[in-house]
């Protein structure tokens, strides 16, 4: 009876578990179309400034509030093995109660990528820590075993006869990559680059990975080549800057769409080597993962003839904006036109409308395209509210739209507007219509529509920087005060990704940082014509501008989150990151470079916090005990990520970022770098969590 009653328990159990297989594998190996976490309210940053809008607000943080004793702030710091430019990622309870996977128990967990392409999921501990956090799994996508790497710059074609040294020495993983959470387990999205030999044997890939954040293993048959399914795609010149985007078509939660876009490595001036703005689609079926990932479509910005016409889609990192319909919405950089009208093959310095395919539906471009090309010259128009005496300022060539990105503001106007910021300084308040046909919301060409012809006149009626000439669209201001002091524009824009925060009818803003400039805060109504107001706007204390950064080569500015508890906006926070002291680090070795440096600042200003229009700040990372070690080194256009009471920032490592730092010497003439750079995350919190 006993072995009877044992036979049939191992049958019932081998039955159960064989249908428990069927049915996971029905969902698609392992993947349930079931979310398990971050659901409703829970603290999660899944992609690039929070959300597919791009606007950068963390509507979800109870912990930090303008009455915080950031006095309190204690710090966990892990080293990675290489530099981290991507923004770091945050999922609360990973877990879940009763798993433990790798190092980790239940646990809140940050992800982030490096130059070296590897991907690490890292607990934030409870506050205070005890001897620090765990490193859960940490995934490194070179096939070393082959004898691949990351792309060493000294591999990258050379830009005017110069090495490219824009990403040193690593080109590896860049762009942010972005989490599915609304699948159990949740999945990690990333684009790696690599290089195989050396000399003129190398060879060069760039892939998309889809990774189960819960083991760190890839999803089985989930590796995509991307180069080989791009016909054009030059994979050594095309950089992957941009942070990834994802969605999913209406009524289908078993298709994943992915979106990356690309511009270059370096400016490659008048050398064979050219680049295009590019973006790609890719699809993956949960339902059957073993078909991999195809291409839902792809766009390129210029036409790929084998000449250089630039148009590189890079955005200082941001990804491209998604609205609620699937459409895709990205700024593309300097580059050639020809001619500005809807069936144009080329949209160098425009603001593109794209449908989730990516086939083109939408543009606006300022009436100064050419200008910004090319450059003007000493005849250039001056963008000053009030120009100078004497000769007008003109606008450098290689003047980029779009380097801060594209916000869609989350009002309720109609048509909707999205927000956009560039080199030149100036912010374009631009219409879009939701619907997924093509459309002449946008505005076309300024002072001139959508039928105009290439060498149309820049004096047309467009925007001005006082508001009060809006051209065909919804507003046009300086995002900065223009210091006659400067010669070039270029040194005085927007280059990093602004934040827009709806905190009440009273309280909405967009805040951004020019470069050798401040923290602004633009208040914003709907109901006025034009809806932002630019005169006398609040701003913070000082410029952001690290020591000695006016004599540098390339100043950044910096970038601005927003947090609030959403039913509170007396609780928002304006997170303010200057990467001013990136410096030039090894090989470069030109200048000083030093810690990021974070500040806080009321988001809802008023006349305590902001007393004569002038902001004073909450908080900085200079007071934490030890700074320059505990603050990663400021590292070009990286985003600080704020949630559940955690700050998370990364870069690269202190010793790296020391001039002529021994830990990372500068690589060989002829071949990669003889060892790794590394970088770090830094974790703040408040004891008790």
């Amino acid at each position: 009876m006993k072995v009877w009653l044992r036979a049939l328990f191992v049958l019932v159990a081998v039955l159960v578990c064989f249908f428990a297989v069927r049915r996971v594998s029905a969902q698609g190996s392992g993947v349930s179309l079931a979310q398990t976490f971050c659901t409703g309210s829970t603290p999660c940053v899944l992609t690039y400034h929070n959300d597919n809008s791009r606007g950068g607000v963390n509507p979800n943080e109870t912990i930090f509030s303008p009455t915080t004793d950031f006095s309190k702030l204690q710090a966990v710091t892990y080293t990675t093995d290489g530099l981290i430019y991507a923004q770091p990622l945050y999922i609360e309870g990973l877990y879940g109660s009763n798993q433990k996977v790798g190092a980790c128990p239940p646990a809140n967990v940050a992800f982030v990528a490096t130059e070296n392409n590897s991907v690490y999921a890292l607990e934030a501990p409870p506050f205070p820590p005890s001897g620090g956090g765990n490193v859960c799994w940490m995934l490194n996508l070179n096939n070393t075993q082959a004898g691949e790497t990351a792309i060493p710059y000294t591999s990258l074609p050379t830009g005017g006869g110069a090495p490219c040294k824009n990403l040193t020495p690593w080109v590896g993983i860049t762009g942010t990559p972005v989490i599915d959470a609304s699948v159990t387990p949740p999945i990690l999205y990333v684009v790696t680059s690599h290089q195989k030999g050396t000399g003129t044997g190398a060879t060069f890939a760039e892939r998309l990975h889809a990774i189960d954040t819960t083991t760190g293993l890839e999803l089985s048959g989930s590796t995509f080549d991307i180069d080989s399914a791009l016909s054009g795609f030059n994979v050594t010149a095309q950089n992957q800057r941009p942070g990834l985007a994802l969605t999913h078509p209406s009524g289908s939660p078993n298709l994943a769409y992915v979106y990356v876009a690309w511009a270059s490595n370096c400016d490659y001036g008048n050398s064979p080597n050219f680049y295009d703005g590019w973006v790609a689609g890719f699809k993956l079926d949960y339902n059957n993962l073993s078909s991999g990932f195809s291409v839902l479509g792809s766009f390129t910005s210029e036409p790929v003839d084998g000449k250089r016409h630039d148009g590189g889609i890079w955005m200082a990192g941001s990804a491209p904006a998604i609205d609620s319909n699937g459409n895709v919405y990205v700024a593309v950089g300097n580059g050639d036109v020809k001619p500005p009208s809807q069936t144009s093959a080329q949209w160098g310095n425009s603001v593109l409308k794209l449908s989730y395919k990516l086939a083109y539906e939408d543009f606006y471009m300022p009436n100064d395209w050419a200008q910004l090309n090319n450059g003007s010259g000493t005849t250039g128009i001056c963008f000053a509210p009030s120009c100078p005496p004497g000769p007008t300022h003109d606008i450098a060539p290689d003047t980029d739209m779009g380097t801060g990105g594209v916000v869609l503001l989350n009002n309720s106007t109609s048509p909707s507007e999205l927000v956009s910021v560039g080199k030149q300084g100036m912010a374009y308040v631009i219409p879009y219509d939701t619907s997924t046909s093509s459309s002449t919301t946008m505005g076309g060409l300024d002072g001139c529509g959508y039928n105009c012809s290439a060498g149309s006149d820049p004096t047309a009626k467009a925007c001005t920087t006082t508001g009060t000439g809006q051209g065909n669209i919804v507003q046009c201001f300086a995002a900065v005060v223009f210091d006659p002091n400067q010669v070039h524009l270029d040194r005085q824009g927007v280059w990093g990704a602004p934040a827009f925060w709806s905190g009440s009818a009273q309280n909405q803003y967009l805040f951004t940082i020019g470069l050798h400039d401040y923290v602004y805060w633009y208040a914003y109504n709907g109901s006025n014509s034009p809806p932002f107001t630019t005169t006398n706007p609040y701003r913070n204390e000082f410029k952001f501008c690290a020591t000695g950064c006016v004599n540098s080569d390339t100043p950044v500015g910096g970038t601005v989150s927003v947090t609030w508890d959403g039913g509170n906006s007396g609780s928002g926070i304006a997170w303010a990151l200057d990467s001013n002291a990136y410096g030039s680090p090894n090989p470069n070795g030109l200048f000083p470079a030093g810690p990021a440096v974070l500040r806080a600042y009321k988001a809802a200003p008023d006349s305590t916090h902001c007393p004569a229009g002038v902001c004073n700040e909450l908080w900085d990372s200079t007071q934490l005990t030890g700074y320059t070690t505990l603050m990663p080194g400021a590292v070009k256009f990286t985003v600080p990520t704020i949630v559940d009471g955690y700050i998370l920032v990364g870069g690269g490592s202190p010793s790296y970022f020391k001039l002529h730092s021994p830990t990372c010497p500068p690589p060989p003439p002829s071949g990669p770098p003889t060892q790794l750079c590394d970088g770090q995350l830094t974790i703040l919190g408040i004891a008790p969590k």
